[in-house]
């Protein structure tokens, strides 16, 4: 700081003028403030226990896992395409040696399951940690060997300095932690705002929010259970009053339960009545699941859930009354909202990390033309372009994502569209109503006389007849 700056400070209270700092200076002075806490070479600090979110949540809790499952199994539906630009123009790729290794990634899964495995630890823990070594040296050099999915709750970032927050990875397993090079791992993570209390370093679950709910419908679903597997009486059968003197005796209602239990408990007991000696009376003893209010806090916990995953509730049958049309509907909206978007970052960090490492300007990307849902959006931009006569046909190209054709960089325009509200002295090519009937009844006369306007003809001057 300088001493102007300083002594104002220590007068006000206050810095009036803004420090000037080397990007390296800022770089370092945000990462101090973020990882203060945190120490060379210790693991980043968590809030909670991340593995809660695997035994807890995804193995343990059936809504969590139907939506991750969900998400996941559709999303690794999607094809991968490699391309390549030169200037303004773009080429797909079809054979390369990464596209072999991408089909592949490791002797053990195919593409679609490593995808599937990478977005069941992101939705999961709020991470996804990827195991890709490469060859060092010689003309494969930064070439990737092979590319694994590690658990997600069983790795974390190794701070390093303030200058590199991450030096590396350290994988914990039951009996050894390995350390991995920071440069041989690509994190996948969602933004953890929550710095204070855990390093930014590591995502932050989606499930984190829903902690409260998720153990609130853990206990419902064991509530539920409980209820079915022990039954019991909805009540019992007594006398109002007894002819026998003295009180009823610890041993006698000792001995009552024990009836009770033997005789009226189990799934085929349930809501059945239990009868004791005495005058006839009915005493309700249970509740059912309805008057407790369990099925209403399922399906409050379900919407609750639904929501934080950005994942459309009717896909799950939430709605009995759902139709083909609503459901595309909302398999359209998981796509746009959440699907694409994960994938889209997976492409980049890939185009990013290793690519470059393969040649110049390659680019990975998802190919949505298998996905059923998302093609009804293309019909109708069909439909529109074909209308649109005054794009371009090689801009429409683009639109549809085509590759652009230099030699349709022109207007295709219906036959029979007249230009109106110009004046012969505005526009040479001007024609009046009269001009058109005359040149329109020399044509049907035959006498040679029908000439097509200026503004009706392409470069080559051939009339347009039809719409592209």
């Amino acid at each position: 700081m300088k001493l102007a700056n300083r002594i104002a400070y220590a007068l006000t209270g206050h810095r009036k003028y803004m420090e000037e700092f080397s990007d390296n200076e800022l770089y370092e002075a945000l990462n101090r403030e973020l990882y203060r806490w945190i120490f060379r070479g210790s693991p980043h600090t968590i809030s909670d226990n991340i593995e809660n979110y695997i035994t807890q949540a995804y193995t343990y809790n059936s809504l969590v896992y139907s939506i991750i499952n969900y998400m996941a199994t559709t999303a690794s539906s999607v094809g991968w395409k490699l391309e390549e630009r030169k200037g303004d123009k773009v080429n797909e790729i079809y054979d390369h040696e990464f596209l072999d290794l991408w089909k592949m990634p490791n002797k053990d899964q195919t593409c679609s399951e490593f995808i599937e495995a990478q977005l069941i630890y992101k939705y999961a823990t709020g991470n996804s940690y990827i195991y890709a070594p490469r060859l060092g040296g010689g003309l494969n050099n930064g070439k990737l060997v092979k590319m694994e999915v590690m658990p997600s709750h069983q790795t974390t970032p190794i701070f390093g300095d303030y200058m590199e927050p991450v030096r590396g990875y350290v994988l914990m397993g039951n009996d050894f932690d390995r350390e991995i090079a920071v440069e041989d791992v690509m994190h996948i993570k969602y933004l953890n705002p929550d710095v204070q209390n855990q390093s930014p370093a590591i995502g932050m679950s989606p499930l984190k929010a829903l902690l409260t709910v998720i153990t609130q419908n853990n206990d419902a679903w064991r509530s539920l259970a409980s209820a079915f597997q022990n039954g019991g009486p909805a009540g019992f059968f007594s006398r109002e009053g007894s002819n026998l003197e003295g009180e009823f005796t610890k041993e006698q209602g000792e001995k009552l339960i024990e009836r009770l239990r033997r005789e009226n408990t189990g799934p085929s007991r349930t809501n059945t009545l239990a009868a004791v000696g005495g005058n006839v009376k009915y005493t309700q003893v249970g509740l059912s699941p309805v008057d407790l209010n369990i099925l209403e806090s399922i399906r409050v916990s379900f919407v609750q859930v639904c929501n934080a995953f950005k994942f459309p509730a009717s896909l799950l049958n939430f709605d009995a009354a759902l139709t083909y049309n609503n459901f595309t509907e909302a398999q359209k909206i998981l796509w746009t909202t959440a699907l694409k978007q994960d994938l889209e970052i997976i492409g980049q960090k890939v185009s990013a990390l290793y690519l470059p490492a393969y040649g110049e300007n390659l680019t990975l990307c998802p190919d949505y033309s298998s996905i059923e849902v998302l093609q009804s959006n293309k019909r109708e931009m069909v439909e529109w372009l074909n209308m649109a006569w005054w794009i371009k046909a090689n801009r429409k190209q683009e639109l549809m994502g085509e590759d652009v054709d230099p030699e349709l960089d022109k207007y295709f325009i219906p036959a029979g569209l007249m230009e109106k509200n110009f004046d012969e002295e505005e526009d040479p090519s001007y024609e009046s109503v009269e001009e058109t009937l005359r040149r329109l009844e020399g044509r049907m006369n035959g006498n040679g006389e029908g000439e097509v306007p200026p503004q009706f003809q392409n470069q080559e001057g051939n009339q347009e007849e039809d719409d592209v």
